[in-house]
C-alpha cells in the first residue's frame, strides 16, 4: 500500500492540525533544518552548563535533561517571544516561568537539601552537601548527595550558586586558568558587535582564548599537573 506518511488519511489529519509535510531524501536528517538547530540549541547550552560546573562527563545526561527543560519554558521567537512551547503544548496564550527554574541556582551548584526529622535522629545533621543536577517535572529539584552519591528529589533545598563542588577536585592552578577562560569568554560575548540579518561576516582567526592580567601579575598557564584533592564533602562546610 501506500506509505504511512504519504497516505491520503495522513496527509489529511496533518492538514487539521496545521502541519505542513515536507519530503527530504532518506538518511539525510540535516534536511530538516528546524529539529537541527534545535538540537544544536539544547546541545551548546548543555556544554556550557558543563564547563561552568567543571563537571564530569558522565553528568552530560543531566544537562542536556536541564537544557531541554529551560528550553522548553522560556518564550520562542516563533511567536514573537509572546509564549513558551509549554504555553503552546498547553493551547493557553502565556504561561509564568517555573518557578523552580527561577529559585534554582546554576547546575551543578552546591546545594544543602532539608534532612526531614522523620529521616534523621535528634543530633544528625538537618542538612547535607548536595549537587544540583535539575528541576524533575517541574515538581521537585534533582539532588546527588556528595558523601553517599545517591541522587533523590527533594523540594526543601537551599542553593549556593556561586559554589561549584566539582572544582574543589581541580588543583588551584586549574581552578584559576578555568575562571579566567570563562571570564575571557564573557568579555568576548558581551562586547561582540551585534551583526544584522542578511549581513556576511569574514570569520575571525582562530586565536583562541587569552588569558587578560587582571592585576599587574601574570596569570599562571595551565600546565600544572592535577594535585590529589580531598573528597568534595570534606571539604565543604556545614551551614
Amino acid at each position: 500500500g501506500e506509505p504511512v506518511l504519504e497516505s491520503t488519511a495522513a496527509l489529511e489529519y496533518m492538514k487539521t492540525k496545521g502541519i505542513e509535510h515536507e519530503k527530504s531524501p532518506r538518511h539525510r536528517k540535516e534536511g530538516n533544518g528546524v529539529v537541527e538547530r534545535g538540537v544544536r540549541s539544547v546541545g551548546e547550552s548543555a556544554r556550557a552548563m558543563m564547563i561552568e560546573g567543571c563537571a564530569p562527563e558522565e553528568d552530560m545526561e543531566w544537562a542536556l535533561r536541564h537544557s531541554v527543560v529551560c528550553d522548553n519554558d522560556l518564550p520562542t521567537r516563533a511567536n514573537n517571544k509572546m509564549a513558551s512551547p509549554n504555553a503552546i503544548w498547553a493551547g493557553v496564550p502565556t504561561l509564568p516561568p517555573c518557578s523552580r527554574l527561577m529559585r534554582a541556582g546554576p547546575l551543578f551548584c552546591l546545594a544543602y537539601p532539608l534532612v526531614y526529622d522523620a529521616e534523621r535522629s535528634k543530633h544528625e545533621d538537618r542538612a547535607r552537601p548536595a549537587i544540583y543536577l535539575g528541576v524533575d517535572g517541574y515538581s521537585a529539584f534533582v539532588i546527588r548527595d556528595l558523601r553517599t552519591r545517591r541522587v533523590y528529589y527533594s523540594s526543601d533545598v537551599k542553593f549556593y550558586p556561586l559554589t561549584f563542588p566539582y572544582r574543589l577536585s581541580l588543583s588551584p592552578e586549574r581552578r584559576l586558568t578555568m575562571d579566567a577562560n570563562i571570564a575571557g569568554a564573557r568579555s568576548e560575548l558581551s562586547n561582540a558587535p551585534i551583526i544584522a540579518p542578511g549581513t556576511v561576516q569574514a570569520a575571525p582567526e582562530a586565536t583562541g582564548y587569552q588569558l587578560q592580567e587582571a592585576t599587574s601579575q601574570q596569570l599562571p598557564v595551565d600546565n600544572a599537573p592535577d594535585t590529589p584533592a580531598e573528597p568534595y564533602a570534606n571539604r565543604i562546610r556545614q551551614p
